[in-house]
């Protein structure tokens, strides 16, 4: 945990004296995407995030944009007699290259690319039934690995220079699993809007 806070401490240090701070929060579709073998299936987790990004213009349209995010993740499905509910907190660290363009008037349009690291703070699995709920930390089953990274891009518009709304896609391609047989990724889509200082 401290490894994380001295990355995103390093983050703002370095590049708050001469970036544009964005702080803003969204909403999150996340898929997961389990295979045993030859079978697959997969589970749908809905929730939010909220953070800063720091974006520092290179020249010729062309920037960076490191963020650290907080993200609340959950899901549910409905069992006989009951349901079964997933709640996750995660820090997430994307890094993007983006490309600006002007739209028209005062606003700007960029597209983004870059990789993300994500790492999950907690994982719970609670079962509701008659009379009966049971919590499961899910870090219990050593299989599960708490750090995990991706690919991302996306779509963002800058207005008047002091709101940004962004659209991505993140591509999860680090196995959450250590088990051989088994193959657990995450991807999803966000979008966000932030204020711009």
């Amino acid at each position: 945990m401290r490894k994380i806070f001295f990355i995103i401490a390093t983050i703002a240090i370095s590049t708050s004296a001469f970036a544009q701070i964005g702080v803003g929060a969204g909403y999150v579709d996340q898929t997961t995407k389990t295979t045993i073998k030859s079978n697959s299936s997969t589970r749908h987790s809905n929730g939010f995030r909220a953070g800063a990004e720091f974006t520092t213009h290179l020249g010729a349209g062309f920037s960076i944009a490191p963020s650290a995010y907080y993200m609340y993740l959950s899901s549910r499905e409905e069992i006989t007699g009951g349901h079964v509910d997933i709640a996750q907190n995660i820090i997430s660290l994307p890094f993007n290259v983006q490309y600006h363009l002007p739209l028209w008037g005062d606003v700007d349009m960029f597209a983004f690319a870059g990789t993300r690291l994500n790492y999950t703070i907690s994982s719970e699995t609670s079962t509701q039934q008659p009379k009966i709920r049971t919590t499961v930390n899910n870090f219990d089953n050593q299989n599960l690995k708490r750090w995990e990274m991706g690919l991302g891009f996306g779509v963002g518009f800058d207005i008047i220079d002091m709101i940004r709304l962004k659209m991505g896609y993140d591509f999860g391609y680090t196995d959450m699993n250590e088990d051989n047989d088994i193959k657990v990724t995450n991807s999803g889509f966000n979008v966000s809007l932030a204020f711009l200082f």
